[in-house]
């Protein structure tokens, strides 16, 4: 599992780690 930053605009603009499958 990797984590990625990504910039989530509809939750308040916030930026979030998100899990991604290998």
């Amino acid at each position: 599992m990797h984590d990625r930053l990504v910039f989530s605009r509809t939750d308040g603009n916030e930026w979030k780690l998100e899990r991604l499958a290998p």
